[in-house]
């Protein structure tokens, strides 16, 4: 699974729930940090 793909899943919680999602960001550096997400591959990041 990678950053991209969680990220994408998650959007909607931005708008819906502000508040979390700074704290939502930063849980998903901290998956991306320890291995349990896979980073964006630069080629990806522009689709």
């Amino acid at each position: 699974m990678t950053r991209d793909r969680v990220m994408k899943r998650i959007a909607p919680v931005e708008a819906g729930a502000p508040k979390l999602w700074t704290f939502i960001q930063r849980l998903v550096e901290d998956c991306v940090a320890a291995g349990y997400l896979q980073d964006t591959p630069v080629a990806n990041m522009n689709h």
